[in-house]
């Protein structure tokens, strides 16, 4: 009798712990989504032009080597 009342109470607990892990945190997160997705900003990148500005930021930081310079004294 003590066997049957403790396995049908752990079953209990197990299946509560399941629905929770598995549904209600589930429908919290997606419940979070939808008020994140209202307070993102609607307003597109433009890719090409935002790619153009780092490869002309990285254009600008690169020096030439050491080697490659002239040299004024000759």
């Amino acid at each position: 009798m003590i066997l049957f009342f403790l396995v049908s109470l752990f079953l209990t607990f197990y299946t509560a712990s399941y629905l929770y892990n598995n549904f209600y945190l589930v429908i919290t997160q997606s419940e979070q989504l939808v008020l994140l997705k209202e307070r993102v900003s609607i307003d597109t990148i433009n890719i090409k032009k935002f790619e153009s500005i780092i490869n002309n930021i990285e254009n600008k930081a690169n020096f030439p080597a050491y080697q490659d310079l002239k040299n004024i004294f000759r």
